[in-house]
């Protein structure tokens, strides 16, 4: 395969940890579809499907400290295949219990997205501070637009495959549709797993022990040592962050934009319910044409390597909150999917040149913290946004649902604008190297 000795794939443990993902995120691209699918066909109810958005959300305001810590001080490919081992022992036993009782109960569905988003949770960090001592800096923006296209690929690929597979097996005999998307979800996990023993230890520039010099004695004093060394460790985080000028102002635009958008996927299976039919083949389409559109220009952006971090930012939420909003006026099929499209389209502009200005720019032994705060901060705001789409639904239906948060993710990105050295700020030079 000789393309794999031309571009960022010729770095051989970026590429192991590359081929594992393409596995892992095979799985992950239809398994939170299924489980609000599932719980809307169930209930028949927004709440309840808001309910296991929410339970998804949960993890990472309570465990996101824990995991940037975790990724600082601890060996980063342990954490990862902690990760994924974890995550094909919970979706192995969803598909055993999905064989035995094919309409599951909401409880069980909001358990199992609340484990899986933990043990995620502690999955990216790691994975967004390994990256850069996989690659070397002029490779780096190369190696985020490749990892964001190929999990858009993958996505669409899933996305693709459970629209005509599961579609026709939910339609044919729905009672098997449940087990099937989750059967092959772990068994992605697993094999992921199987890639990621073969990294190298991927540690902080730091040493990873916690405490001083003499080892606690006691459980009590173990643990104890743990939190006060966490503490610490999340306060020197939370000032680099405070003290970073591109970060400072991005996290906030990001925390109200986050708020915004959160409740986007239960607005997709209700509209999909409402205006197409509501069978799962329309719903996969719809996300199809998203990913599709990301997977293109996600190479585009790497590419490009484009400088101009904070105008994009803000300039994208922007641009994305207009987007949501005309879809309130976008009911026909195909014009929905071209919108949706189109979201596709902007998205690469906004999360790749912020992501690499996180990995060039901070220093690599904050940076699982910093990634993990970030993370937190925003996700801290899904509970909220997604417990609001529900009676949103009811109050002013999907059209206003539509259009109020696409006028918040506007104006999110309208506060960018009102910080004229954030919408100047560039890349450090390394990450825009050619």
């Amino acid at each position: 395969m000789s393309f794999l000795s031309r571009g960022v794939l010729r770095h051989r443990d970026f590429r192991r940890l590359f081929f594992g993902q393409i596995i892992s995120q095979f799985g992950d691209s239809v398994y939170m579809l299924v489980l609000l699918f599932i719980a809307s066909k169930v209930t028949k109810d927004p709440m309840s499907v808001g309910l296991v958005g929410v339970m998804q959300a949960l993890p990472f305001v309570f465990f996101s400290p824990f995991a940037g810590v975790a990724a600082d001080r601890l060996d980063r490919k342990k954490l990862m295949l902690f990760s994924d081992s974890a995550s094909a022992i919970i979706t192995f036993g969803l598909a055993f219990y999905a064989f035995t009782e094919p309409k599951p109960s909401v409880a069980v569905l909001a358990g199992c997205a609340f484990l899986l988003s933990t043990v995620n949770t502690f999955f990216m960090p790691a994975r967004t501070a390994a990256i850069p001592r996989l690659v070397p800096a002029e490779d780096l923006m190369e190696a985020n637009g490749l990892a964001v296209a190929t999990q858009q690929f993958v996505a669409m690929a899933g996305l693709g495959v459970s629209a005509f597979v599961l579609g026709a097996v939910y339609k044919i005999n729905p009672e098997y549709f449940f087990f099937w998307a989750v059967f092959i979800n772990a068994i992605t996990f697993a094999v992921s797993a199987i890639f990621l023993t073969t990294l190298p230890e991927i540690r902080a520039d730091r040493e990873p022990a916690f405490g001083g010099d003499q080892p606690p004695q006691t459980w009590r004093q173990s643990l104890a040592t743990v939190i006060q060394t966490m503490n610490s460790d999340l306060r020197e985080g939370l000032r680099v962050m405070r003290k970073d000028p591109v970060i400072a102002v991005a996290l906030p635009i990001n925390v109200l934009g986050t708020l915004a958008i959160a409740g986007f996927m239960v607005v997709y299976v209700e509209l999909n319910e409402a205006w197409y039919g509501g069978n799962f083949d329309t719903l996969a389409l719809i996300e199809f044409s998203f990913v599709a559109a990301m997977l293109v220009f996600s190479v585009v952006v790497a590419k490009l390597k484009l400088a101009r971090v904070g105008l994009l930012f803000a300039g994208v939420n922007v641009i994305l909150g207009v987007l949501v909003a005309v879809m309130a006026v976008s009911k026909p099929y195909p014009l929905f999917l071209f919108v949706n499209l189109l979201c596709g389209v902007a998205l690469p502009f906004l999360i790749i040149p912020i992501n690499t200005y996180m990995q060039t720019a901070i220093p690599d032994e904050v940076r699982g913290r910093v990634s993990s705060t970030w993370g937190m901060v925003s996700m801290t705001m899904q509970p909220l946004g997604i417990g609001l789409v529900g009676p949103a639904l009811g109050l002013i239906g999907i059209e206003g649902t539509l259009i109020a948060m696409g006028v918040g993710l506007a104006l999110a990105g309208g506060y960018g604008f009102l910080k004229p050295a954030f919408i100047r700020a560039t890349l450090p030079p390394a990450a825009t190297d050619v």
